[in-house]
């Protein structure tokens, strides 16, 4: 301790050491976060989305039951900050059903239509984060 410092300043000295430190090794770059729900029908429940969104920030939002069709355009579910891809129901005229992705804007991904089956509602995307290999992950009603 230097000379005529006090116990508290030292403290505190440490402590913002460590912060700067532990801040240095847990950089924001690293990690993922995945959220899935099955919300029967979106456009009743995006509000309550978009404050689950607001206070939970995460990278991909997968929703299964989505119940949206071609009545429905992509500016009615919007989340601010976020890409939707969406695949609706087509089958024999039946409503419901239908899944989509919430991408963040700051995750880069590609479409995977190769990995999806055309008779079924699903979806694949593969993301790709900085110094990561990329995954793929499906969504399927």
């Amino acid at each position: 301790m230097p000379c005529g410092a006090t116990a508290a300043a030292c403290n505190d000295e440490i402590f913002s050491d460590t912060v700067s430190e532990s801040n240095y090794l847990l950089p924001n770059t690293r990690g993922f976060k995945l959220a899935s729900l099955n919300i029967t029908s979106l456009v009743n429940h995006i509000d309550e989305l978009r404050v689950f969104i607001a206070g939970n920030r995460v990278d991909v939002l997968a929703i299964n039951e989505t119940g949206l069709d071609s009545n429905i355009i992509d500016s009615e579910v919007h989340i601010p900050g976020y890409e939707i891809i969406r695949r609706d129901r087509y089958i024999n005229g039946r409503h419901g059903g239908g899944v989509c992705f919430f991408v963040h804007s700051t995750i880069s991904f590609l479409l995977r239509p190769d990995l999806s089956c055309q008779e079924k509602e699903n979806l694949c995307i593969e993301i790709r984060k900085p110094n990561s290999k990329p995954f793929s992950h499906y969504n399927m009603v």
